[in-house]
């Protein structure tokens, strides 16, 4: 699982090479591509990023061998018995806002990662539903204010863990048999 300290770390290396996006959307877009092809290794993922981004992460890169990690960490979590995967985002410590901006940030970078590898074509009715919460979710405005907190806490832990439901029936669908590449 998650941890804060790992949290501001990574999201320090992804501020330090001036990615434009949080380390949620990083691990989103990882999520999404193993979704799609459980097999693929991070050097897959590299392939995918947009082309400046990508000599970023090349190995021998400064922070590769961090980023490197965290893309077989997240598929290891997703690939596990124990199924322990969950969006990475920021700590419950954090104020609701920021998460809230990092779950949006998480879902963009999984749609990012899921539609770099599935066509259309290859949606069921189930997985067309749940793209479209997902999307949904991206339009969710974190600015428009907190009413009730604890309301708003329970509410933003239901979709944490409808995410989770939702990546694994995804990746149900789209990997008869995971394996894992390391």
């Amino acid at each position: 699982m998650i941890n804060e300290l790992e949290y501001e770390y990574l999201q320090g290396i992804v501020t330090e090479i001036g990615l434009n996006c949080s380390i949620s959307e990083v691990h989103g877009s990882m999520i999404g591509l193993l979704c799609a092809n459980f097999s693929a290794g991070f050097e897959r993922w590299l392939e995918q990023l947009h082309e400046d981004d990508r000599d970023i992460f090349s190995t021998g890169a400064e922070h590769s061998d961090s980023v490197s990690d965290f893309f077989y960490k997240a598929q290891d979590e997703l690939c596990g018995d124990s199924f322990e995967f969950s969006p990475f985002l920021p700590d419950d410590n954090t104020p609701l806002q920021e998460r809230l901006y990092a779950l949006k940030d998480w879902c963009q970078g999984f749609l990012y990662g899921i539609g770099h590898t599935v066509t259309e074509d290859d949606w069921s009715s189930e997985f067309r539903e749940i793209i479209g919460d997902i999307v949904e979710i991206c339009r969710l405005d974190p600015n428009s204010g907190i009413e009730d907190e604890d309301e708003d806490e329970e509410s933003i832990m239901h979709l944490i863990e409808y995410l989770r439901v939702a990546v694994e029936l995804i990746r149900v669908e789209l990997n008869t048999v995971p394996q894992r590449q390391h």
